[in-house]
């Protein structure tokens, strides 16, 4: 395993931390609810969420219907072994639509935390250019 630079590692924070595609969230009079590493998958054996797939939809409901504001941190998909496609299939009607529940300015999710190029980006359930953005919602 290749050793991490020290120095590296925190000029690029650095950098990031400066730059203008960094936002801070305001926090004050605002209830949170941090969702990290669910690991999303197609719904089969090697999918580490399906035995605790209605803990999750529960519970995004409960915050969603509290007012609370959502950040998906990390891997919410598990990119490494699934495709979005096959993801979105299995989930959309259960997780993507309990995070859909909340309101469009409540919803903020981090990307990059580990990237090789110790990039970090916030963005709405829409996406953005080079991650996926969450399914929409269906037309009634």
């Amino acid at each position: 395993m290749p050793r991490t630079d020290p120095k590296a590692v925190t000029q690029k924070l650095s950098a990031l931390w400066r730059s203008a595609d960094v936002e801070t969230l305001e926090t004050t009079g605002r209830k949170l609810v941090v969702i990290s590493d669910s690991h999303l998958g197609n719904g089969g054996r090697a999918d580490d969420l399906r035995h605790n797939e209605w803990v999750l939809v529960d519970a995004l409901r409960r915050y969603a219907a509290e007012g609370y504001t959502l950040i998906l941190l990390g891997d919410i998909e598990e990119f490494w072994q699934f495709d979005l496609e096959d993801i979105v299939r299995r989930y959309n009607d259960s997780v993507y639509a309990a995070i859909r529940a909340f309101e469009d300015e409540s919803v903020h999710r981090v990307f990059g935390i580990t990237t090789a190029n110790g990039g970090a980006c916030r963005t709405r359930p829409g996406g953005s250019a080079d991650k996926p953005a969450m399914p929409p919602k269906r037309s009634s």
